[in-house]
C-alpha cells in the first residue's frame, strides 16, 4: 500500500539537512582515514628510531616511590 499524498517537494526540503550532515561526516571520516594511512606508511618512523627508556631521564632524577603503610590494628571491642 502506498501513501496517498507523497509531497515530494516537502520531503526533499525535510531531508536536505540530514543528507548534508551525513555527507560532511563521511568526508571528515575519509580525510581521517587517509591521514592515518599516510602516517602508518611513513618509512621514516620505525621502532628503532624511538628514544631509549634509559635516555629519557637520568636515574638520579626519578623520585622515590611512596612507602606503603599498613593500617594499624584496632583495639579489640568488648
Amino acid at each position: 500500500m502506498s501513501a496517498p499524498d507523497t509531497a515530494l517537494a516537502k520531503q526533499k526540503r525535510r531531508h536536505k539537512g540530514p543528507l548534508l550532515g551525513l555527507t560532511f561526516l563521511i568526508g571528515v571520516v575519509l580525510l581521517f582515514v587517509l591521514w592515518f594511512v599516510s602516517r602508518s606508511a611513513d618509512p621514516e618512523v620505525t621502532i628503532d628510531s624511538a628514544p631509549d627508556a634509559t635516555t629519557l631521564a637520568p636515574a638520579g632524577d626519578a623520585p622515590d616511590p611512596p612507602a606503603e603503610t599498613l593500617p594499624q590494628p584496632s583495639a579489640p571491642r568488648d
